[in-house]
This record gives structure tokens, sequence and C-alpha cells, in this order.
């Protein structure tokens, strides 16, 4: 099966971990990224991300700016 990969991007180890604890038992892939930096990163080396989990606050580019 193909599943859906999704991107979390939050500047929070805890909320990253407890969102992807979710969705892997969800049977989504999941990558993290802990700023907007890191996202835009992940995004130019990987075109097969479905959904993104964005947080709007964070330091560097935050979610306004990135989304």
């Amino acid at each position: 099966t193909n599943m859906a990969k999704i991107l979390v991007v939050d500047d929070e180890f805890e909320i990253r971990s407890l969102l992807k604890e979710f969705l892997e038992k969800n049977e989504f892939q999941v990558e993290l990224a802990v700023d907007g930096e890191d996202a835009l990163r992940i995004l130019e080396n990987n075109n097969s991300i479905d959904l993104i989990i964005l947080d709007h606050r964070m330091p560097n580019l935050d979610g306004g700016t990135v989304a």
C-alpha cells in the first residue's frame, strides 16, 4: 500500500513527537522539521509530501512565511 506522507513542522519537540507517534499508529509516513527553514530543505529534496501540518509561530521562518 502507498501510505500518505505527512510533514510535521513544529519547533516544540513534544508536539512533533506526539504527532509523529499518532500519525504512524494510523499508518502514515511522517517527516519532521524543527522550523520553516528545515521544512523548506525537506520539501526541496522530497516531492512526495502529501500534507503539511505547520505550526504558525516558530523562530526563523514561521508558518505564515513558509505557507
